[in-house]
């Protein structure tokens, strides 16, 4: 939103979306986080496929969970593109 009206401030823009400050920025903080996230599974993924050119999507599914659960700890959900 701010990147399309840079004379917008975010003060401004708490009181018309009803957001605080801090929810801006930690929603921001999210966003950034998850595509870090997404990164890191889009990285193992081409990284198995490298290796395994022919391997099944359930196969690929169990081999990067278990990959991921150790670098990570929490699990993900795998979302085919």
């Amino acid at each position: 939103m701010l990147t399309n009206h840079p004379n917008i401030s975010i003060r401004q823009l708490e009181g018309v979306l009803g957001f605080s400050r801090q929810g801006y920025y930690q929603y921001w903080q999210r966003q950034a986080d998850q595509v870090n996230h997404d990164d890191d599974i889009l990285k193992l993924v081409k990284k198995v496929r490298q290796d395994h050119p022919r391997i099944g999507g359930r196969k690929l599914y169990w081999l990067l969970q278990n990959a991921f659960l150790e670098r990570a700890g929490p699990p993900f959900r795998f979302v085919a593109w």
